[in-house]
């Protein structure tokens, strides 16, 4: 998979203005990749390059930290870890992935994959509204 062009945002801007302080001037800086993702005749393009995903299911589960990622050079080996086995897509299992893990698979070219709510009624209150099915 071809690495990402990784870009640096930088934001600067007044908050507000007070009479005693002056102005309060916020800085803001992120990180990101930057690839081309489409799907034509029946197939995916990254970067203008046919793709196939080679993907795992991440429990994102650690030891030491329960759901929180230990820290970014740990993900980021494990990401490394995963590429080295032929994945290209790591998918993150049932909740919002930690920030750092989205880093690092910026860092390290890794797709990264998370689940989205459905905004409909929770699964519990979906499984009453079904009619009940007659025995056999």
């Amino acid at each position: 998979m071809s690495e990402p062009t990784r870009k640096r945002l930088r934001v600067a801007g007044f908050l507000f203005r007070a009479p005693l302080w002056g102005a309060l001037l916020l800085l803001y800086s992120v990180d990101f990749g930057f690839r081309s993702f489409e799907a034509r005749d029946g197939k995916f393009y990254l970067n203008g390059q046919p793709c196939y995903m080679i993907a795992a299911l991440d429990q994102d589960f650690y030891p030491e930290t329960i759901y929180t990622p230990p820290s970014k050079n740990y993900v980021r080996d494990q990401m490394t870890k995963a590429k080295q086995l032929g994945l290209n897509l790591l998918r993150c299992h049932i909740k919002v992935c930690d920030p750092t893990y989205l880093e690092a698979a910026d860092e390290v070219g890794m797709r990264a994959k998370q689940p989205v709510r459905h905004p409909g009624r929770p699964p519990d209150r979906r499984r009453e509204a079904r009619p009940a099915q007659p025995q056999a």
